[in-house]
């Protein structure tokens, strides 16, 4: 009975929750399983594999985490700036209004006869300026609404619009308290009811009132717009690290599945190599018995049931599991790297496995190791291959996959299917290809197992 070799033993840790916990894989004390190099490199892939999924569900929590705190704090920011907006407009309208009744009262102060010419110029410039604040004021309040969306691109324009308001402000407020001083000399010179007067300052003691509440509170909505906008840019830029984080979450979970399936996909080759023994010894013991015609070569019973389903499956189960390697090699060829060396193993057990059924009494590889002649040796080799090589693939209608060879990357396999023409990469060299083909390495596969098993 064929003993296959080694032991997996794979540590499958599951994502989030199951980190922790170990997966053991049980061991058939009959038939041994997989070979110890295939099952020690998954073990370490699955460890690093493992240790990247906590890393990466540890950045995901950090992350997320931020990206709440920031949308929160983004969201009291936005509340605030609009707190700080509503107050501002309101404030804005008083002034508005009172500014209109600092107006009327200069107004009745210009409307007798007497008012005296620098009095009347004076407040005409100080109605010019006072109506170019309002309207830089105006283009300054549309200019920093846009300021929230554009800060970056804007915030050169409106420090220059804040300047020229500063600047504007002074040379109207200087303005004023000329106005002020000529209204009260000309008020002292008769030329200005008392009435007129006393109504026009506490107009504008109102007024003055009013605008320094504005000013206070516009710098407060500046402050709020400002840390708004930057809340909002931070809580963008956690939402996209949460992003980052849970996208290399999902890449490692997909790794590690790829190497339970792996694993999964060899440890089933591997028992269905069992199968396929148990099955064939008990066939084999059986057709001793017979004589004459009834008795069957080894290679013949391979081809009837029940074996030739049990063979036939064993076969495909050698290309998923020769396919999962391929997808490794593609997807993460760091990891595809360190299991790489269990290969050769791999195949040589696998045309061996397919050699002790088929020719058990060695009947077909004496005549090729008997062979003096190339031609004889030739001969001989293509027997072995029609019966228990590649006319056994063929007869199943199956070609056998070709694992990645060991020196290719994933280019230079792309590289060379194309040269060959063919839709699925070639890179192994000629004896192993798809075929199925025995090689003279596997007669000595064949031989050492034949020696442990004695």
């Amino acid at each position: 009975m064929i003993r296959i070799l080694s032991v997996l033993a794979v540590a499958a840790v599951a994502v989030r929750e199951e980190l922790s916990s170990l997966v053991e894989v049980e061991v058939d004390e009959e038939m041994k399983l997989v070979p110890a190099k295939i099952s020690k490199a998954i073990r370490s892939s699955m460890r690093r594999t493992a240790e990247a999924v906590k890393v990466a569900e540890e950045m995901k929590a950090n992350a997320t985490a931020a990206a709440e705190a920031a949308e929160a704090k983004a969201t009291e920011a936005d509340t605030e700036l609009e707190k700080a907006n509503k107050m501002k407009a309101e404030l804005e309208e008083g002034a508005r209004q009172l500014q209109e009744v600092q107006a009327k009262a200069q107004e009745k102060m210009q409307s007798k006869d007497q008012a005296a010419a620098a009095f009347t110029q004076a407040s005409e410039e100080e109605k010019t300026m006072a109506d170019n604040y309002d309207a830089e004021e105006k283009k300054y309040n549309e200019l920093s609404a846009r300021v929230a969306e554009e800060m970056k691109r804007l915030a050169q324009q409106k420090t220059a619009a804040n300047l020229a308001l500063a600047q504007l402000r002074k040379a109207w407020t200087k303005q004023k308290e000329n106005v002020e001083k000529l209204a009260s000399e000309t008020a002292a010179q008769g030329n200005i009811a008392q009435a007129a007067l006393q109504e026009a300052e506490v107009a504008d003691a109102a007024f003055r009132e009013a605008e320094n509440k504005c000013q206070a509170q516009k710098s407060a909505a500046e402050t709020a717009q400002t840390e708004a906008a930057k809340a909002r840019q931070d809580s963008g830029l956690a939402k996209d690290q949460a992003a980052e984080a849970a996208q290399v979450v999902q890449d490692k979970t997909a790794l590690k599945d790829q190497i339970l399936a792996l694993r999964d996909s060899v440890q089933t080759y591997y028992n269905g190599v069992g199968e396929m023994t148990k099955s064939m010894e008990a066939t084999l013991e059986e057709n001793e018995g017979k004589e004459g015609d009834a008795k069957k070569e080894p290679w013949e019973l391979m081809r009837e049931e029940p074996n030739a389903a049990i063979v036939k499956k064993t076969m495909v189960d050698y290309n998923i599991m020769v396919g999962q390697f391929r997808r490794l090699f593609y997807d993460e060829k760091s990891i595809f790297d360190s299991v790489e060396g269990s290969i050769t193993e791999i195949k040589e057990n696998a045309q061996a496995a397919l050699l002790l059924q088929c020719d058990p009494n060695e009947e077909l590889e004496q005549k090729v190791m008997k062979a003096t002649a190339d031609e004889e040796r030739t001969a001989a080799m293509a027997e072995l291959n029609q019966k228990c090589g590649s006319g056994l693939w063929e007869h199943n209608s199956l070609e056998r996959s070709s694992f990645p060879s060991e020196s290719s990357t994933p280019a230079t396999e792309s590289n060379e299917a194309s040269t060959t023409g063919s839709t699925e990469p070639t890179t192994e060299a000629t004896t192993d290809s798809h075929t199925g083909l025995i090689q003279l390495a596997d007669l000595r596969a064949a031989r050492e197992i034949r020696r442990h098993r004695a």
